[in-house]
């Protein structure tokens, strides 16, 4: 994803050395990210794109956390990926980066899931 200078996205071994953090206690936990605190998206797949970055692909979660990877799923899927690659989430529309305020990922009150805060960068079409 070509992005401006003042869009920093974060890489893939740092996300991944954050989330294994809670591979052992949070292991059923599907992951999510949190947006403006009012939207949760659900990590649902990921690939590389054009650009050799990893497209995180992200959709809204309803009342149902039903197909929505789980640490274990997410941690598997990151390992098969260069750890230099930049990580950005795509869906809902729109491209997210994900915040990095020194610890990515956060707990919430609910049991069944780990996530992190997400940023729009920008919008696009399907």
């Amino acid at each position: 994803m070509k992005t401006t200078e003042s869009i920093k996205l974060t890489t893939v071994g740092k996300l991944l050395d954050e989330l294994k953090k809670y591979e052992k206690t949070r292991c059923d936990d599907s992951v999510v990210a949190w947006i403006d605190n009012d939207l949760t998206l659900g990590v649902v797949g990921m690939g590389k794109d054009e650009d050799g970055d990893l497209r995180i692909e992200v959709e809204e979660v309803e009342e149902e956390l039903e197909g929505i990877l789980t640490v274990p799923d997410v941690i598997d899927s990151l390992e098969r990926n260069n750890k230099d690659a930049r990580v950005y989430l795509a869906g809902y529309g729109l491209f997210f980066a994900i915040a990095d305020d020194g610890r990515l990922f956060t707990d919430c009150d609910d049991d069944f899931v780990i996530g992190f805060i997400a940023t729009v960068i920008c919008e696009y079409k399907e």
